[in-house]
């Protein structure tokens, strides 16, 4: 094999005599793991250079040639890495064709199309890549239309770059493969220059701001307030703040009334009292010449009265009549006098004041009636009384005729009697027991009698008592008496005498016969 100039230079700097370069390439057509990269390269993995869009990176392509030979032609500002197969002796130096320096041997040099940078290798068994570890010259890099300069770098190492005034942040920059790049997510945030701003209603001027930074945006002539806007990379987002006209003065609907207020200025607050006749106060507030109510109301007072009222049920006459109160306020109670024009009522009833109008609550009470003048019990026992007041007592004596006394009350227009009652006295008279009617003196209320049966064709008594005009047989019987008669017993025909019902006798047998029958009468 002829030998070259770099591979003097490899034989100088260690690397293996032409002759036994058969060697090393039979090794490698197992395997390119074992490929090492010199200094000034970096080994990027098994298989030829790729792109991003999954392409051989492009460059110029030569066959037959050594490592050492393909690495020493990569090594230029202009060369971003090469591919090395060592079984084949391929070699592609990846760069711009165009700007890759003055090759040797120039016309043993085939353009390789494909992308631009190396991203990644094949994987593939037979080759290897290898990118060229090249410092990063000064320059400047654009990011959201900063322009940042940065001094030259060493292959790998990195630093970080103030973004210039008026943007902020910082970008932290790294010098590798493909030259300088910056961090992912990394970028100069711009500032916000002087602007309008909008809410869909007003339009306020803000001033200009960094990023980060609030701007204060006064609201137009007529109007009061300010919006404040934040500066977030170059676009302003709204924080707080509105605009609003004043309210001129009026009044607005609170209740049953209306409350009166005075012009405010936007957004203020006022408290207002309630008009005379009512109860409370109203918080108001002023929102862009509109005034609403926030709190509070207003409820009527209940002036004093009169409501009208029914008594009824308990077995008395209805009767109509009013309930007098005084004033109230809103949700307050009061015991309301009842009364009639015929003074037939009294007591009081529980009323309520709700925003003006007042209602009874029958279930703390209700007006009681005076009972009116009437009788007690009907027909010859009826005894008339007057007017009594409810809760009243009075004592009836029974008319003649009759004994005892009542003692009625008046409850609620109902009079009912508490103790005592009127009994008729009994008339002479006659009493019936057995068909044997029998006569009996006058008698009076509960008194007794004993009465004897006729003796000659009854025997026993009768206990005659009266009871409210009536005699009635509390006890006793008229047992009817038995006549004389014959009995016969065993062939023989005894003849006995009268008997007293109830009684019992021994008859002797008539001769010849013996002993005796035993004859009752019932």
């Amino acid at each position: 094999i002829p030998e070259l100039p770099w591979q003097t230079s490899d034989i100088a700097s260690g690397m293996l005599r032409p002759q036994r370069l058969l060697l090393v390439v039979s090794a490698c057509c197992l395997s390119s793991a074992g490929v090492q990269a010199a200094d000034g390269f970096q080994r990027y993995g098994d298989g030829e250079c790729i792109s991003p869009g999954l392409l051989q990176v492009r460059g110029k392509t030569r066959r037959d040639v050594s490592h050492g030979e393909c690495r020493a032609v990569c090594d230029n500002d202009e060369c971003i890495g090469y591919t090395y197969s060592p079984c084949e002796r391929i070699c592609l130096i990846h760069g711009d064709p165009n700007r890759l320096p003055e090759m040797p041997e120039p016309d043993r040099w085939a353009i390789s199309n494909g992308g631009g940078v190396i991203d990644h290798s094949s994987g593939r068994c037979g080759s290897a890549c290898f990118v060229r570890m090249s410092p990063c010259p000064a320059g400047q890099i654009e990011s959201n239309g900063a322009r940042i300069p940065y001094p030259g770098m060493k292959f790998s190492t990195s630093r970080n770059e103030t973004c210039p005034f008026p943007y902020k942040g910082s970008l932290h920059l790294q010098c590798g493969l493909s030259g300088v790049e910056v961090s992912e997510g990394d970028r100069c945030l711009r500032p916000c220059v002087r602007g309008n701003f909008s809410n869909g209603q007003f339009e306020v001027q803000y001033e200009p701001a960094f990023h980060g930074e609030e701007s204060v945006g006064w609201c137009p002539k007529g109007t009061l307030g300010n919006m404040t806007v934040v500066c977030i990379d170059g676009q302003v987002k709204y924080v707080r703040g509105v605009c609003g006209s004043n309210c001129a003065a009026g009044s607005l609907q609170s209740g049953s009334t209306a409350v009166h207020y005075s012009g405010m200025v936007h957004e203020a607050v006022d408290v207002l009292p309630c008009p005379s006749g009512y109860v409370g106060q109203v918080k108001i507030g002023c929102l862009n010449a509109i005034v609403m109510p926030l709190s509070g109301e207003c409820r009527q007072t209940c002036a004093r009265g009169t409501i009208d009222t029914m008594a009824s049920g308990l077995g008395g006459p209805k009767v109509a009549g009013i309930a007098t109160h005084i004033s109230m306020t809103h949700l307050s109670g009061r015991l309301a006098v009842c009364s009639s024009p015929d003074d037939m009522l009294i007591g009081s009833i529980a009323v309520f004041c709700v925003d003006g109008t007042v209602t009874p609550e029958y279930s703390q009470g209700y007006c009681k009636r005076h009972c009116p003048a009437g009788q007690m019990e009907t027909g010859a026992k009826a005894v008339s009384y007057g007017k009594m007041p409810h809760g009243g007592n009075i004592t009836l004596m029974c008319n003649n005729g009759f004994t005892g006394m009542m003692k009625v009350t008046c409850s609620d227009g109902a009079v009912s009697v508490v103790e005592g009652s009127c009994r008729e006295t009994c008339l002479a008279g006659t009493i019936t027991s057995n068909g044997v009617t029998i006569s009996h003196p006058a008698l009076s209320e509960s008194q007794n009698l004993t009465l004897q049966c006729p003796l000659a064709t009854h025997t026993g008594t009768l206990l005659a008592v009266c009871d409210d005009g009536l005699v009635k047989n509390e006890g006793g019987f008229c047992g009817k008496n038995c006549s004389g008669g014959v009995q016969e017993s065993n062939g023989a025909f005894l003849e006995y005498s009268g008997l007293q019902h109830g009684s019992i006798r021994n008859f002797s047998c008539p001769y010849p016969y013996g002993s005796y029958l035993t004859i009752r009468c019932y």
